[in-house]
């Protein structure tokens, strides 16, 4: 086999492995979604793919595994908000976590990736651990020290603040979960609210 033919099929390889990783991840989306993570197993998800069971058991071993790559996939395309929320904010700290916080409310509505209510796992597996969420843990810390500038916000705890903010946005989050008739403005209003009010009270 000459070295096209090689290079060929590794590509093709590679494009088979990602399309059956996708094909699980959807899958296991809407299981979660209509059957609850916690009355689902494996077998579900399996069954709503053309995969055997021992191709699924070559990407996860665990439905836990699944939910963790599902929480990174949204975390990585919601980063790309929080960018932009940054930029718009054009150094102004309060415009950022508001818009931050709006986006966030936003995203959540429109992915609903997991109804979130229903998942214990949630706080303890996918929070914090993940590369994709130490991540956006790292970029909103550094967009948050950046307005240390002007000396208003030294005194803040960097890694305390984007910690609160982070469990403000999940709470808040699960309201919005088992509510969609709740406003996205309204939350990140409060949220914005408590965090400016809470940090002008940090001596």
């Amino acid at each position: 086999m000459d070295n096209f033919e090689e290079t060929k099929n590794h590509k093709k390889r590679i494009e088979n492995k990602l399309r059956n990783r996708e094909q699980i991840l959807n899958a296991a989306r809407l299981v979660f979604l209509e059957i609850g993570y916690e009355s689902c197993n494996i077998r579900d998800i399996i069954r709503r793919t053309d995969l055997a069971s021992g191709t699924f058991y070559n990407y996860f071993k665990t439905k836990e595994e699944v939910f963790i790559a599902l929480h990174d996939n949204a975390l990585a395309r919601f980063r790309p908000h929080i960018k932009t929320a940054f930029e718009e904010a054009n150094g102004d700290f309060g415009k950022f976590i508001y818009k931050a916080f709006l986006s966030y409310f936003n995203f959540k509505s429109e992915e609903l990736l997991i109804n979130s209510h229903n998942n214990k796992i949630l706080s303890a597996s996918a929070n914090n651990q993940t590369p994709e969420a130490v991540a956006l843990f790292d970029e909103i810390s550094t967009y948050l020290n950046s307005f240390c500038i002007d000396g208003k916000y030294c005194h803040i705890n960097s890694q305390y603040l984007v910690s609160s903010c982070i469990g403000i946005a999940q709470e808040l989050g699960r309201i919005l979960a088992r509510d969609e008739s709740q406003s996205a403005h309204e939350l990140a209003k409060f949220s914005t609210q408590f965090v400016i009010g809470g940090i002008l009270n940090i001596k």
